[in-house]
């Protein structure tokens, strides 16, 4: 048998590529996949069209990305730079230095604030004995901390 004349239709050609029949109009109008005649091609041409057109595509593909790739990450980075630029403008970033001393201004007063759970709880746990009363108080006290916590952030 001789494969180099098998002939087929376009329905069988989509099928075979994983294609629609109007994409195998497209690219015999349009890309020059070849045809025998009106709804006949040749298996073999059209297969080795096909790895020649794939090649070349991906050839164009690769090289217009090599050209575009720089120019893109510019013009992102520039677009990055001018939206800090605005956000600096409108006080809206922070020196990290600034952040840092905030953080650790917060780190010393949560730890004040658990001090005080022990001078706060002694007098209140020292006739207690019952479980679920103690941890109430517990609670009472850390609800206490985590409010005085929030009404500071929000000053």
């Amino acid at each position: 048998m001789n494969i180099s004349n098998i002939n087929i239709g376009r329905k069988e050609l989509a099928e075979f590529f994983g294609f629609t029949e109007k994409y195998i109009n497209e690219l015999v109008n349009d890309h020059g996949l070849p045809r025998e005649e009106h709804n006949k091609y040749n298996l073999i041409k059209c297969f080795q069209w096909f790895i020649v057109y794939i090649k070349e595509n991906h050839t164009a593909e690769i090289l217009r990305l090599k050209r575009e790739k720089p120019q893109d990450d510019l013009a992102r980075n520039s677009a990055r730079l001018k939206e800090l630029e605005i956000l600096e403008k409108e006080k809206k970033l922070f020196d990290s230095d600034d952040v840092t001393m905030a953080w650790l201004n917060e780190i010393k007063i949560f730890g004040e604030m658990l001090d005080t759970i022990c001078i706060n709880l002694a007098p209140l746990l020292i006739d207690k004995s019952n479980e679920k009363e103690i941890r109430y108080l517990i609670k009472q006290q850390t609800d206490k901390i985590k409010k005085e916590i929030a009404d500071l952030q929000l000053k």
